[in-house]
């Protein structure tokens, strides 16, 4: 049975919506509705991060493997970076796009309900969808409801935080719940941001049953060390992270044999990256060259292909003259933070 707003109003004591801000605060006549109470969006965001591989531009697709549970709970949130946005502040979701939020208000679900949350019709019917199927709220539960905002449609979408496009729906239970929602669970007070999905105890009975794609303990424990130091730098860690979510547990015996394998990927990926940032500049250079000849001899179609060579090598050339050069853990490297960190590596 849903709640009507007769009856929300006399527990709004209990749900205790609370706010950070004092010029915002909850406003009970405006937003609690006929069976639901109005929620908005909050000031803190998840969003994917954007990596390189070695090379100017990173051609590959992203996969989340499932099965890697153990490495994921080494670097839960080596692909999402945190960042806070003012009431003021314009954030910008294109077609395709995914932020984590949360909602602006904190509540707490009493024992005796359940919750539902829902977007609201006027921002739904623009393709804005406020989460992936996590809409419901167990009773116990206390926090800011996580959001996961995507742009269904093919246009960009631009809004604020403190925007109301969230209502929650109480739903009355037959009895109070026997086990309601503890602080033991992995989503309490959470922040909002990615998944904890590898605490899931059927998940950890699952990998404990059959197995998983999983790292010898000693490996893991040399990677949980390495990703709370600031050793490395944040895309050395994450192509780290992927070369060891690439291989397969009897390949990863070894620590020492394992990162030297990685030392001599990176070394190929800096050899590859020297020749691309060098030789792109050079390309330039020589297709500028063979534009100028269009000045002692006719037009031809070979003009057009060194025009158009041009335009593109010239824009690499800025985007590499403009843009960080990567960092690599190549062999030399390795041996040098050897010697600096010699528990480490």
């Amino acid at each position: 049975m849903y709640l009507s707003d007769r009856e929300i109003v006399p527990r709004l004591g209990e749900i205790g919506f609370e706010c950070d801000i004092d010029a915002h605060p909850f406003r009970p006549v405006e937003q609690v509705q006929a069976s639901s109470v109005d929620l908005r969006l909050g000031t803190r965001f998840w969003r994917p991060k954007r990596f390189r591989s070695g090379l100017t531009w990173p051609f590959r697709r992203q996969i989340v493997d499932l099965r890697h549970r153990s490495l994921h709970e080494s670097y839960p949130r080596h692909d999402w970076e945190a960042f806070n946005a003012g009431p003021d502040e314009v954030l910008t979701l294109r077609p395709g796009e995914m932020l984590l939020a949360r909602t602006y208000e904190a509540f707490s679900m009493p024992p005796d309900l359940a919750g539902r949350m829902a977007a609201r019709s006027s921002y739904a019917r623009l393709g804005l969808a406020i989460h992936c199927g996590a809409d419901h709220i167990n009773p116990g539960w206390k926090g800011r409801m996580p959001l996961q905002l995507v742009n269904l449609s093919k246009r960009t979408i631009r809004f604020t935080p403190l925007t109301p496009i969230a209502q929650v729906i109480f739903i009355q239970l037959t009895s109070k719940a026997e086990h309601p929602y503890g602080a033991q669970n992995k989503y309490r007070d959470d922040d909002g941001g990615p998944s904890y999905w590898w605490r899931d105890k059927m998940v950890e009975d699952l990998a404990s049953t059959h197995g998983e794609i999983s790292l010898p303990p000693a490996i893991q424990k040399k990677l949980q060390a390495l990703f709370a130091t600031s050793s490395l730098t944040p895309d050395q860690l994450v192509r780290m992270y992927r070369f060891f979510n690439s291989r397969k547990s009897n390949d990863l015996a070894n620590w020492n044999d394992s990162i030297d394998d990685f030392a001599r990927v990176e070394g190929r990926r800096s050899m590859l990256s020297t020749i691309f940032r060098r030789g792109v500049p050079t390309a330039a250079a020589l297709a500028i060259g063979a534009l100028l000849s269009f000045l002692v001899i006719p037009w031809s179609g070979w003009h057009a292909a060194a025009a158009v060579a041009s335009v593109i090598l010239i824009s690499l050339t800025v985007l590499i003259v403009t843009s960080r050069k990567p960092e690599f853990l190549d062999s030399n490297e390795l041996l040098r933070l050897r010697r600096q960190y010699p528990g480490d590596f």
